[in-house]
């Protein structure tokens, strides 16, 4: 009798990943594993957020909500499309329209997390 091939998805993997993917899809039950994930990922997220913020006090507060979102959303990544650091950037941009901040951009106080400059004259 001919055995039955066995596939990825039969067992819970995922097929043709890397290794951060790996190391993301660990990271629903292993701290250790998230914690690789923000050590090989954190420097990406805050470069994007302060090129979009032009704040680096904004963007560090961004990065930190990117990375509390990931966390508590880890469970939901999929290995696939982009990749873990394209999951992050989509997290931090969605934070970065979402916050509180941007709010000033109506009063014009500050440069916002869209790029726009936001001072009046």
């Amino acid at each position: 009798m001919e055995a039955i091939p066995r596939f990825a998805s039969d067992t819970g993997e995922q097929a043709g990943i890397g290794p951060v993917e790996e190391i993301a899809l660990r990271a629903t039950t292993d701290a250790d594993a998230f914690g690789e994930l923000y050590r090989r990922h954190r420097e990406a997220v805050f470069r994007y957020l302060r090129a979009r913020c032009r704040d680096d006090d904004l963007a560090l507060e961004l990065t930190a909500v990117t990375f509390e979102k990931a966390l508590v959303n880890i469970g939901r990544y999929r290995a696939k499309g982009g990749g873990v650091l394209a999951w992050l950037l989509r997290i931090g941009r969605n934070a970065a329209t979402d916050h509180p901040d941007l709010a000033r951009r109506e009063r014009g106080d500050r440069a916002n997390c869209d790029g726009n400059q936001t001072a009046r004259e």
